[in-house]
């Protein structure tokens, strides 16, 4: 979330991105995120 967040700013300074596409880039990011902890569990439990 972190990265998004800083991703966001660094995008918003370049050019400026509305309150709906900034959110686009952190609910993705935060899904990604959930997605790679679940994997990292799955392939742990799986051992």
């Amino acid at each position: 979330m972190l990265v998004a967040a800083t991703a966001t700013i660094v995008v918003a300074a370049l050019l400026p991105l509305d309150a709906i596409s900034a959110g686009r880039v952190v609910v993705t990011a935060g899904l990604m995120a959930a997605l790679v902890a679940f994997s990292t569990l799955e392939l742990r439990a799986g051992r």
